[in-house]
């Protein structure tokens, strides 16, 4: 994934030839972005153009029905992706929630000429977009912080306000150590500088399930109390030994055996390959999905885990962790507070 100006990009390709002719004036809009100077999130594979994200932030109220109000708010102008099953629109996605964080917004839309079956819409319902104008292009609106009158479950929550999530006593928290060359392949947008780049940009061949939102980990924890909605923090050990990474559960499948029912449960999450999940599968396995939710900015060094009595020793396995020391990651792994409903 790249950023790069839009006037550098080929508004004639084969590539935008469905933009073309599902929205009228695309080319008129497309020469006037090109003169703004306006920039658009990229993904190539053998120099062929894949996918595009444009994002824009306004002020100006909506006329929808009903209107969006004066305020600023973050219009996905086109989220398009050629190849499906490779996760690359989750990722887009993930990048406008970042990008709109990052500017102190809180509300995300975009219009849409919705079809039967339509990829797109399965996609940012999955998200909590919504769909608030029914017309021949829809308007569908995201927001990222629930009303304090809320009720729901921390899954519903999660899913409903994403990034927001649950952190109150009523979810468990867990340490869940994970192998550098595991957590490479999960976390492929991970930085182990102390200063990320906002959007790190991915050049060659990648990892898809490593930059998506949902994802799957195996393990042979014999830990059985983990539910839906707990949280996770994965702990990289060996070379860095530190707590890096923030997830939700969202399922859980116990002392697994066979191969193939493991498969079909990870689906197109899983950064395992199959002679992987084959040898994982010769002992009773774990395997949990979960979303990600926040890296840790910065990560916390083990002697810091042990300073705050996070752990008492290198954790070689899945370790359940109490309140204070939940309260503690997110002050030190600075977990922007605004997401967290207690």
């Amino acid at each position: 994934m790249e950023k790069v100006p839009v006037r550098e990009l080929d508004a004639d390709s084969s590539f935008f030839a469905s933009l073309r002719e599902d929205y009228p004036g695309f080319r008129k809009w497309w020469d006037r972005i090109s003169r703004q100077g306006r920039e658009a999130f990229v993904v190539r594979m053998e120099n062929e153009l894949q996918a595009i994200l444009i994002l824009k932030i306004e002020e100006d109220p909506v006329e929808s029905v009903p209107p969006l109000p004066p305020g600023k708010k973050l219009k996905i102008c086109t989220l398009y992706v050629q190849e499906r099953g490779m996760k690359i629109g989750e990722r887009f996605l993930r990048t406008a929630f970042e990008y709109a964080i990052a500017n102190g917004i809180d509300d995300i839309y975009l219009t849409h000429f919705s079809k039967p079956d339509d990829s797109l819409v399965h996609l940012i319902e999955g998200y909590g977009f919504e769909k608030i104008e029914f017309t021949d292009e829809d308007l569908f609106l995201k927001r990222f912080r629930p009303p304090q009158t809320v009720s729901l479950s921390p899954l519903l929550l999660c899913k409903k306000y994403y990034p927001s999530f649950y952190g109150g006593p009523q979810v468990k928290k867990f340490v869940v150590p994970i192998k550098p060359v595991y957590h490479k392949r999960l976390f492929e947008d991970y930085i182990t500088t102390k200063r990320a780049p906002l959007f790190p940009q991915f050049k060659g061949s990648f990892l898809s399930e490593g930059l998506a939102i949902k994802k799957a980990y195996l393990s042979h924890a014999l830990i059985r109390s983990i539910s839906p909605g707990d949280l996770v923090f994965f702990y990289r050990s060996e070379d860095s030994q530190a707590l890096t990474t923030l997830g939700i559960v969202e399922n859980i499948g116990e002392r697994m055996t066979d191969p193939s029912e493991i498969i079909q449960m990870v689906g197109e999450r899983s950064v395992y390959s199959r002679d992987e999940i084959e040898d994982f599968s010769r002992n009773p396995t774990l395997v949990i999905l979960f979303q990600f939710l926040f890296h840790l900015q910065p990560s916390m060094k083990y002697q810091d885990l042990i300073q705050f009595g996070i752990l008492n020793g290198h954790p070689q396995s899945i370790v359940q962790i109490g309140e204070k020391s939940f309260c503690e990651i997110v002050k030190n792994g600075r977990v922007d507070e605004r997401f967290i409903v207690y």
